[in-house]
């Protein structure tokens, strides 16, 4: 599945729809214990990187809760 608009989320905003909230994927699967086995590599890179870079990967795949706004 692929779903990659380039306003992310406020795709929906003409719809009435806003994020209430977003969670990182990787974050979810290593809360849930079902992280790949190789997601410690990703972690590791990830250590190397700057905040600008860790928030655009953080934002890269993820889980979200929209709510309606009328």
């Amino acid at each position: 599945m692929l779903f990659f608009p380039e306003e992310g989320t406020a795709f929906f905003a003409p719809a009435g729809w806003g994020e209430a909230e977003y969670r990182p994927i990787l974050d979810e699967a290593l809360r849930l214990r079902r992280a790949p086995k190789m997601s410690w590599v990703w972690r590791l890179l990830g250590l190397f990187a700057s905040n600008k870079r860790r928030a655009e990967f953080k934002r890269f795949s993820g889980i979200v809760l929209l709510k309606h706004q009328p």
